[in-house]
């Protein structure tokens, strides 16, 4: 594969799809010893433009992409200021390779994996108390996504507006009447790209057919991502089976009194932030919209 075709390639990526390329670069100048820093140049000159074109103001970025971002500064390539020269290759590349040596780097590794302990007990702690609160609750679990098709029309803001919009169908959506708890959790992840983990708790006095719900939530989803989007519920009759042949129903009508279902269904929501997961994390988000949140917001 020649330059110009990997060039062309790149600026038709999926946004997702290039924040994790870059980390992945990222992460290979780190590896690499410092007398073969130059094997990487044929790598990176082609995708350069369209990695450059990522990085605006008013946007949060994990490590990986703030070592990139800081090597393109220092190098002059970011706002323009230098010509791409195997002098400023040099620059860019060793500069991110200081970067992932730094106090910095580490530290956000570690702040991130932690905030992600914490968010997973947060949520087990949620669950905990709407199942002590209510004698009944309808547990309700659906993942949203987009269509791999349509990756590529997708990006980070595109996602929160979708997000947003399921959040606030609550004002004009009785559907959604006796939902007494929430939350939800915006990932990305290699496959599929950006997708979001949802949990809904209603009153179990009120539902009783959880396939249904997750039904109705799911084509919500698609509507309002004007058919880009697409889900998967966890209540089907054939994903229930599953969890319960394994001994893990968590889902569907669950009991107070029933501890073992309640710990299942803990477990089960707990997955929207489960540490195990560390490679879903968001690599660019909007500064000041959260990734993970718990309430009776309606998604």
């Amino acid at each position: 594969m020649n330059s110009n075709t990997i060039y062309i390639e790149s600026l038709t990526m999926a946004q997702s799809t290039l924040l994790i390329d870059i980390e992945r670069l990222v992460e290979r100048i780190k590896q690499t010893d410092p007398r073969q820093l130059q094997t990487l140049f044929p790598y990176i000159t082609p995708k350069l433009p369209a990695y450059m074109a990522l990085y605006r103001t008013g946007y949060d970025y994990s490590e990986h992409l703030q070592a990139f971002g800081y090597g393109c500064e220092q190098a002059g390539l970011l706002h323009g200021e230098n010509w791409l020269n195997i002098k400023t290759m040099y620059c860019l590349i060793e500069s991110i390779r200081a970067y992932t040596q730094s106090k910095q780097f580490n530290r956000r590794v570690s702040d991130r994996r932690y905030q992600t302990k914490k968010n997973a007990n947060s949520i087990e702690q949620y669950a905990n108390r709407l199942h002590q609160q209510y004698s009944r609750l309808l547990v309700v679990r659906v993942d949203f996504g987009y269509y791999s098709e349509y990756q590529h029309l997708v990006d980070i803001d595109l996602v929160y507006q979708h997000l947003d919009k399921m959040r606030l169908s609550r004002y004009n959506d009785g559907f959604f009447d006796h939902l007494v708890g929430s939350a939800w959790c915006v990932e990305q992840g290699e496959s599929k790209g950006y997708h979001i983990h949802g949990a809904y708790y209603f009153k179990g006095s009120e539902h009783q057919n959880d396939w249904y719900m997750a039904q109705q939530i799911g084509e919500r989803w698609v509507a309002m991502t004007e058919g880009l989007g697409t889900y998967h519920s966890c209540n089907t009759p054939k994903e229930k089976s599953s969890y319960e042949q394994r001994g893990k129903l968590g889902v569907g009508m669950i009991h107070r009194n029933d501890t073992v279902a309640c710990e299942n269904s803990i477990n089960a929501v707990g997955y929207l932030a489960k540490h195990e997961k560390d490679d879903q994390y968001l690599r660019m988000k909007p500064t000041g919209r959260r990734a993970f949140a718990t309430g009776a917001s309606k998604l």
